[in-house]
């Protein structure tokens, strides 16, 4: 596997996202152009994601809100 190979003694053992987005539609107005497309996605599911990319290492994000027109940036 590409992992054993090249990959295991590369990537360090804490690693930090410094930039992902996570949304909720609770937060979003329905009507706004391209609802349709967002997915809802929760922490747990970037941790559980990134546990499959980087198995065996630690890691963190810095998270930012899905930045869209209309959104209800105080929610």
């Amino acid at each position: 596997m590409i992992w054993e190979q090249e990959l295991e003694d590369f990537v360090p053992s804490r690693i930090f996202d410094a930039h992902c987005h996570l949304i909720s539609r609770a937060h979003v107005p329905p009507d706004m152009p391209g609802i349709d497309r967002l997915s809802e996605v929760h922490f747990s599911t970037l941790k559980n994601w990134a546990a499959t990319v980087y198995p065996g290492r630690e890691t963190h994000f810095l998270v930012l809100g899905k930045p869209s027109y209309g959104i209800q940036v105080v929610a």
